[in-house]
């Protein structure tokens, strides 16, 4: 699996493999680090916010957060759809997306 993160000023791209669990959020702790800033004083990002993982046959996500509005999943051919805390995710393509933070600052 290759997550590509497009933040300001350029990509990151890192590789994890099947057997790997991803973790997303603004905490050290996690594979991937996002929203580690304050943006109006306010953070855009749990600590913990989504979990990644192989299900035997594809990937699965799972939004860790406490904080509903923060996740939204997208799939070519399909709508951006918010992922509440709590709920898994499973795309049904090879290629998806997701946006993580406020709607007024991803």
């Amino acid at each position: 699996m290759t997550i590509r993160v497009c933040i300001d000023p350029g990509p990151w791209t890192a590789s994890f493999e099947r057997g790997h669990v991803v973790r997303i959020g603004r905490g050290r702790a996690n594979d991937i680090r996002v929203g580690h800033q304050l943006v109006g004083g306010r953070w855009t990002v749990s600590k913990d916010h989504a979990v990644i993982r192989w299900d035997g046959t594809r990937w699965s996500t799972l939004n860790v957060s406490q904080r509903p509005g923060l996740l939204s999943v997208y799939e070519p051919g399909y709508e951006e759809v918010p992922l509440e805390p709590g709920r898994p995710w499973a795309p049904a393509r090879h290629r998806w997306s997701y946006s993580i933070g406020r709607p007024d600052h991803r």
